[in-house]
């Protein structure tokens, strides 16, 4: 195994020889997708991620064409501010179209980066004058995606006990089926999504065959801008205090993204997050400067239930063992929602109301930690939105109230009136039992509840080839919370630098820290600060076919009161695209570790609609090869291997997931079909 490791690691730096850094979208998603950042403060962090990775995919899958764009959907980019979004959709009436992606370098407030980002979500295609209903209904661009998972190793729930029983009820393999319309105008969208994770059941305990199973339509009715979706979606208001699902800002350049308008946005649930979805319908109808909006939901949950109370909802989505099972679908919610907005040019108002109801009462157990969580049958909340665009500076924020007036409320003051400086100074106020089920905001930890909170970031691009970044985050929790059993301080700072000395080539350089009070063991309430330092180094080049990415990353987490735990890793990836048919990537990690949390992370290569971003700790390596190839037009088949060793450790994983092996192997193997 060592000797295969070292061949491979060969076989990785091979390619930088004669390196001479093109942008692509694994390059996209190591900026964008950044292990340091907020999210992974927290434990919900992957399946965050990994939601809107999925998000993002699909909109690299089907471009947005430029020649007949709206407005809304350019602003469906993370990284594009209203700006951006207005000075493409003039450039296109005054120049009647954009005849190739080169012309955006004509386009007044687009930087080289946002170029380089662009290019992987839009496309410059001619139209046809008029769409039929046919061709919009049927003639866009249909894609149909397979994936299947197949382990080479057994986990303890696979194996019989001494009766011949075995905890999973279904086989090692995971499967997913993808199927995704887009008209061309992007008018007419519909899909639906079928899984089957592994050790789950298919066609059985009421499995119908999979375990998870998603719809939608989304319709925008011709020549309107008006929008209907039925089936699956997902919510996002002004700032995500009472419905939130917007992209995160993982990194601190989109920290520094310009203020949106808070404009209601309801999206097709195209990811496999078996949870953070509705399922009924919403619909936005828009009338000049004035969008009024309303949802309607029923869907089920899983939830361990005790005494006709729910206790905890049950939110991993893993339906393997006979627990899981008996918790899938044993609580039911009922959503309903409206709001309405207003836009000038500068000004936009927006205002909504919910209320959700379950069928069981919610009352999780009593634990310091959760004193101040939501309980009770039913939830309700207001919230009030606004945006003010002055000169240099833009002013957002959103002020929301529960069904008990708990306040939340966010506030950011946005200044770029000097050229190549952008300074964001965010401040959140969320009361400490404030509850509202859905809320999803930019915040310390996982709650929208419980902290007051400042946030300072900046990014100077005054220098010809450098670019300068990073953030100061102070939050205080009110309360007792995880972990901290008496009002506790967070604290998080980054600082980054981007050189490149040309457009084939880029480095990075990025420090981060993140510390905050924890449970002294055994003493509490009595704290200590705990603090994880992060630094990489990163060099990124590209020459010719192949495309190459190596860095290192080295981690150290100190506690008060035992040593510090240290981390390191050195990585490669490397693509080569001998053709346009084939494209191979091939990524290595050898990483040492002191414990878990001294874990660091490292971006591979990934298939389509997959999004993994392992921990790596302890002693080992992992090394990811994948190959996409297109075996005739609209047809690519896809595989990737991964092989995850331990040099200290004899075993993987524990309870019914442990591997009684040091290392594991995986393959997964994709079909698509394109037309």
């Amino acid at each position: 195994m060592k000797r295969l490791f070292f061949l491979l690691t060969l076989a990785l730096w091979s390619g930088f020889a004669h390196a001479q850094v093109a942008y692509s979208w694994e390059d996209f998603c190591e900026e964008f997708f950044d292990e340091t950042g907020e999210a992974f403060d927290e434990d919900y962090a992957a399946d965050a991620l990994g939601e809107e990775y999925q998000t993002l995919e699909a909109l690299h899958a089907a471009p947005i064409n430029l020649n007949n764009a709206t407005r809304e959907q350019l602003l469906s980019l993370p990284f594009l501010s209203e700006e951006q979004a207005d000075s493409i959709l003039a450039y296109r009436e005054r120049k009647h179209g954009f005849e190739g992606l080169g012309e955006l370098q004509f386009v007044s407030g687009l930087s080289f980066a946002d170029r380089q980002k662009l290019a992987l979500f839009v496309s410059a295609e001619p139209l046809p004058r008029t769409f039929s209903a046919k061709e919009r209904f049927f003639g866009g661009k249909h894609e149909l995606t397979a994936r299947l998972d197949v382990p080479f190793y057994k986990r303890a729930g696979q194996k019989a006990n001494a009766d011949g029983e075995k905890a999973y009820a279904g086989s090692p393999l995971a499967n997913a089926i993808r199927y995704r319309y887009n008209a061309r105008d992007k008018s007419v969208r519909y899909g639906a999504t079928f899984e089957k994770d592994a050790g789950e059941p298919f066609a059985s305990h009421g499995n119908w065959p999979y375990d998870y199973n998603s719809f939608y339509f989304a319709l925008r009715p011709k020549g309107t801008r008006h929008e209907i979706l039925v089936g699956d979606y997902r919510l996002h208001w002004g700032e995500g205090l009472v419905f939130g699902n917007r992209f995160y800002m993982f990194s601190a350049q989109s920290l520094l993204s310009a203020a949106r308008t808070p404009d209601a946005a309801a999206r097709p649930n195209t990811g496999i997050d078996e949870n953070r979805f509705f399922r009924g319908a919403a619909a936005t109808l828009r009338f000049g400067a004035w969008a009024v909006s309303a949802a309607i939901s029923y869907r089920k949950l899983d939830a361990r239930i005790t005494d006709d109370t729910i206790r905890t909802f049950q939110t991993t989505g893993y339906h393997r063992t006979a627990s899981e099972l008996a918790r899938k679908d044993t609580a039911a919610a009922f959503t309903a929602a409206a709001r309405v907005d207003w836009q000038s040019n500068r000004v936009s108002l927006g205002a909504g109301a919910y209320y959700s109801g379950f069928n069981h009462d919610v009352s999780p157990e009593a634990r310091k930690y959760n004193a101040y969580y939501f309980r009770g049958k039913a939830a309700a909340g207001l919230s009030a939105n606004y945006l003010w665009r002055g000169r240099g500076f833009d002013v957002a924020g959103e002020l929301a109230f529960d069904q008990d007036f708990h306040l939340a409320a966010y506030n950011s003051l946005a200044i770029h009136a000097v050229e190549d400086l952008k300074i964001t100074l965010q401040h959140r106020y969320f009361a400490r039992a404030y509850a509202a089920p859905y809320a999803r905001a930019y915040a310390a930890g996982s709650r929208v509840a419980n902290q007051h909170a400042v946030l300072l970031a900046a990014a100077y691009e005054g220098f010809s080839r450098l670019t300068l970044s990073g953030y100061v985050h102070y939050a205080r929790f009110l309360s007792p919370i995880y972990l901290a059993d008496s009002a506790s301080n967070y604290f998080r700072a980054q600082v980054e630098a981007q050189y490149a000395p040309s457009r084939t080539t880029a480095f990075l350089l990025r420090y981060s820290v993140l510390s905050r009070q924890r449970n002294i063991s055994g003493y509490a309430p009595r704290m200590q600060y705990v603090g994880t330092h992060r630094l990489r180094l990163q060099a990124r080049f590209v020459s010719g076919r192949w495309t190459n990415v190596v860095q290192a990353d080295g981690t150290a987490y100190v506690q008060q009161t035992a040593s510090t735990a240290w981390g390191g890793a050195i990585s490669a990836r490397t693509t080569y695209r001998p053709s346009e048919r084939l494209r191979c990537s091939l990524f290595g990690t050898l990483f040492f570790t002191d414990d878990y949390f001294s874990a660091v992370y490292a971006y591979e290569p990934q298939l389509r609609y997959t999004f993994a971003m392992p921990a790596l700790f302890y002693h080992g390596f992992r090394v990811v090869a994948l190959a996409n190839f297109e075996v005739c037009r609209g047809i690519t088949l896809s595989a990737k291997y991964a092989v995850h060793h331990y040099f200290n450790r004899d075993t993987q994983g524990t309870g019914t997931q442990l591997i009684a092996s040091p290392t594991k192997q995986d393959l997964s193997v994709q079909v698509r079909f394109a037309f």
